[in-house]
């Protein structure tokens, strides 16, 4: 049976109306309670943003003053992501990392514009379903084997398709390479350094 995220790759023409200008969704692969979960790296580095977090949801920080989401109040957290490939269903999807798990994990960064073929293994410390999330990096895979992954896929966009926002703001990127700092403000609007 095709799910309703897969009908983008299915070889089958809609005949109900979908929109074929759609991209592909991903699913988020995070940590879960109990067991270990284990991910192809397709990305060379991490891509993290601050986040909001409410009501079963995540949603980006705009980083300015008309963040709906910092106006309500909502908890900020910093959130690590990478492409990968789930080692038990073969499916794309987006790794999602903790400022925890970042952090317990110090080859994230040290391997950062080298983690394509590394093998990335999440889990939970603790048996309580928000008990602290933690990381490791497991020896890459032969560059044979690196070679048959499919190519790293558009991580921003499809992190704004998941959070269901367009791709552009009026405050500048919000997601960029991440080094479990705080991101630094986007340049002023219309300076020399105004690229976009």
């Amino acid at each position: 049976m095709i799910r309703e995220r897969d009908w983008d790759d299915s070889i089958f023409a809609p005949i109900d109306g979908r929109d074929r200008g759609r991209h592909k969704t991903y699913d988020v692969f995070a940590a879960r309670n109990g067991i270990e979960r284990r991910a192809y790296i397709l990305s060379a580095s991490v891509l993290g943003c601050f986040t909001h977090f409410s009501e079963q949801c995540s949603k980006p920080c705009l980083r300015n003053s008309s963040c709906p989401w910092c106006q309500q109040r909502w908890p900020k957290r910093e959130k690590g992501y990478l492409c990968g490939m789930d080692m038990q269903t073969g499916r794309q999807v987006i790794v999602e990392l903790t400022k925890g798990c970042y952090e317990c994990c110090p080859a994230l960064l040290k391997e950062a514009g080298k983690l394509r073929g590394r093998v990335i293994v999440l889990g939970r410390r603790g048996t309580a379903i928000n008990a602290p999330v933690w990381a490791k990096l497991e020896n890459a895979i032969s560059p044979k084997q690196i070679a048959l992954l499919p190519p790293e896929f558009d991580l921003g966009s499809a992190l704004f398709r998941l959070w269901e926002m367009p791709q552009r703001n009026e405050g500048g990127p919000i997601t960029d390479g991440w080094d479990g700092s705080e991101p630094v403000a986007p340049p002023p609007h219309g300076s020399d350094m105004d690229v976009g």
